[in-house]
């Protein structure tokens, strides 16, 4: 799972054990042997791999509809407005002023 022998990382154990063919008890009681220093993790994700997917077929009510735009419109009211681009209005002079006065690599 390493190369060159080492210890795999918590990146390549959680991702071998996710793409495992038989998912079941024994593979994580195998994972867990093997690599106890990733038990936390290999303990959630076999729980969210063993997960059923919801699919809920049925349409909001208007009560949800409204609940969920009321909530929407509180979080809008706090977000911050979009910082301005203040390099947006510099010409081509402008550019060519600033190297003057910035530090740039490969010029003099």
């Amino acid at each position: 799972m390493s190369p060159g022998g080492g210890r795999p990382s918590r990146e390549a154990v959680l991702d071998a054990f996710a793409v495992e063919s038989e998912p079941g008890r024994s593979t994580l009681e195998r994972y867990l042997r093997l690599y106890p220093e990733y038990a936390g993790e290999l303990i959630d994700l076999s729980r969210e791999l063993s997960r059923e997917a919801y699919e809920d077929a049925a349409p909001l009510s208007a009560t949800d509809r409204a609940l969920i735009d009321a909530a929407w419109s509180q979080h809008a009211k706090v977000m911050p407005a979009a910082a301005a681009d203040p390099f947006a209005a510099l010409t081509v002079d402008d550019w060519r002023a600033s190297r003057s006065v910035w530090t740039c690599p490969g010029r003099s």
